[in-house]
């Protein structure tokens, strides 16, 4: 089961996932972080390495679909190339990770998945960003849906700015902006982009279920943990464990 939790930067994706992770251990699931691991416990180089290694993935799998995959987001006339070269990498390999964790049992949060890549594709786009036909895309590019169950984490912009303004290190590129002019203005674009994602993740009949969390609390992302894990075990096809439920 692949679980993919998606909010603005701030929003407590990382610290939830990792919350949720403890107490579905305790409830005796087999349960990957990878994306977690990947991003916060390996070195610079494995971590690219490891990324190469599954965007190469994608690409040896499904050639073609990640050949459109390319073409979609070059057309959303990102700000700068470099930033549409990182976010069809960035896509690339997390398709990559989601159809390797997909062959494996258990439950994988990812604090950083498709959809994500997604809500970065459109904070920087200059053109419309076809959502849809990425989907789509990255289902192919997947080998399947990029997830089973999202978490959308909601909360206050002045909330998730106030969680990045104590967060030590400037890690996502909201964040980098924040001391500069424009900063109003950026963060503005963050939530429409959420919002457009979110829209999507909600039309119609999808192959992912959706589940909306909001976080009133700036000072502590991972009281939202607890409500989480159980919306998961909940999820799950033959349902939450005897032991959960007494």
């Amino acid at each position: 089961m692949i679980v993919e939790f998606v909010g603005l930067p701030g929003s407590g994706k990382s610290t939830v996932s990792h919350a949720v992770a403890e107490i579905l251990r305790g409830c005796g699931q087999p349960i990957s972080e990878r994306s977690f691991e990947i991003a916060h416990r390996l070195s610079a180089s494995p971590r690219r390495l490891t990324k190469l290694r599954l965007a190469w993935r994608t690409v040896r799998l499904h050639p073609g679909w990640s050949l459109a995959l390319a073409i979609q987001i070059a057309r959303t006339g990102q700000r700068r190339w470099r930033e549409g070269a990182a976010r069809i990498f960035e896509l690339l390999y997390v398709c990559g990770l989601v159809g390797e964790q997909s062959r494996r049992p258990g439950i994988h949060l990812l604090d950083q998945g498709f959809f994500v890549g997604l809500w970065s594709t459109c904070f920087d786009a200059s053109s419309a960003v076809p959502l849809g036909r990425l989907v789509e895309i990255g289902t192919r590019c997947c080998g399947r849906s990029p997830a089973d169950l999202v978490i959308v984490l909601e909360v206050e912009p002045a909330i998730a700015v106030e969680r990045l303004r104590r967060r030590p290190g400037a890690t996502s590129r909201l964040e980098k902006k924040m001391e500069t002019p424009g900063f109003e203005r950026d963060l503005q674009a963050a939530v429409a982009s959420l919002c457009q994602v979110r829209a999507v993740l909600c039309a119609g009949e999808t192959a992912w279920s959706v589940k909306i969390v909001s976080g009133k609390d700036a000072r502590a992302a991972n009281t939202q943990a607890p409500e989480v894990a159980a919306l998961i075990l909940a999820s799950l096809p033959s349902g939450p464990p005897a032991s959960h439920l007494e």
